[in-house]
């Protein structure tokens, strides 16, 4: 192995004493970033204070047509987002995996943290949420439950969300990733597909096949890892870097956010006393 380059499991999040590798090495990792908001917070300035830069595989803000949502609410093409509704579904566990290596990872408040559903798949939701709406979360309502016998941890969650300013009717799904659909409320629907002309640049900077294919999981991978390196690159050797690359990969200010969330839905949770709490970093 590389003396410049390490690897660690991925269930190793970085910990108070690993944010000193973020002074000498430029960090991928997934998420969540941390196992607790208090290690997190003292992520943003270890990065800032050193200049290096750190990513999260938050990989589903890099399929080209999320991009392409992004763009088309951030200038206004949809108008108002008055409502956003995202989901994330998995049902491996109910077919009784509870003792598998996965499950036994993923359900151990040591490896994974004070949440099981949140931390491996409920953030993603929220990044996803922030990232395509330009918005923020300022409260969450949470029923955290677990639904399966012998889990440790919450295994399903719903969680009603207040935004700094509303949200949209646009339909993306993970599993037909190539479309958009705008659904107008006077208008009819409108259907995007990868690869066509009339996508923003952003988003044809992010597609590597023509239309009428379906986009790879692994090309939002490799989004994630080209816009970083490259970005590292620039600053490293004080090289102009494309708009369309520079910092466009979640980094330690959604970690951030990802924690506080989380934290804020598992405090929520076990509160029966108040409704909504609001999101503080």
């Amino acid at each position: 192995m590389r003396e410049d380059r390490g690897y660690k499991e991925n269930n190793a999040t970085i910990s108070t004493y690993d944010i000193t590798v973020t002074t000498v090495f430029d960090v991928i990792l997934d998420k969540p970033m941390c196992h607790s908001l208090e290690q997190a917070r003292h992520l943003p300035r270890a990065v800032g204070e050193t200049g290096r830069s750190l990513c999260l595989t938050h990989t589903y803000t890099d399929y080209s047509m999320v991009k392409q949502v992004r763009q088309m609410i951030l200038r206004y093409d949809i108008g108002l987002v008055r409502k956003v509704y995202v989901e994330y579904s998995q049902g491996w566990l109910s077919h009784d995996n509870v003792n598998s290596k996965q499950a036994q990872r993923r359900l151990d408040p040591k490896q994974s943290g004070p949440s099981g559903c949140l931390g491996d798949i409920g953030v993603h939701a929220f990044n996803l949420t922030e990232y395509v709406a330009g918005l923020q979360v300022t409260h969450v309502c949470a029923d955290l439950r677990s639904v399966i016998d012998g889990c440790q941890l919450d295994d399903d969650a719903s969680v009603l969300l207040r935004f700094n300013n509303g949200a949209s009717s646009i339909e993306w799904q993970h599993t037909d990733c190539s479309i958009v659909v705008v659904r107008w409320f006077d208008s009819p629907a409108e259907v995007y597909c990868t690869g066509t002309q009339y996508l923003s640049q952003k988003t044809m900077h992010n597609t590597r096949i023509p239309a009428g294919h379906p986009e790879g999981y692994i090309g939002a991978f490799a989004n994630i890892y080209r816009n970083f390196t490259r970005t590292v690159r620039a600053k490293k050797n004080d090289e102009e870097c494309s708009s369309n690359e520079l910092g466009d990969f979640p980094g330690v200010k959604e970690g951030v956010r990802g924690m506080v969330f989380i934290e804020t839905c598992v405090a929520n949770g076990r509160n029966n006393n108040e409704k909504w709490i609001e999101l503080k970093e």
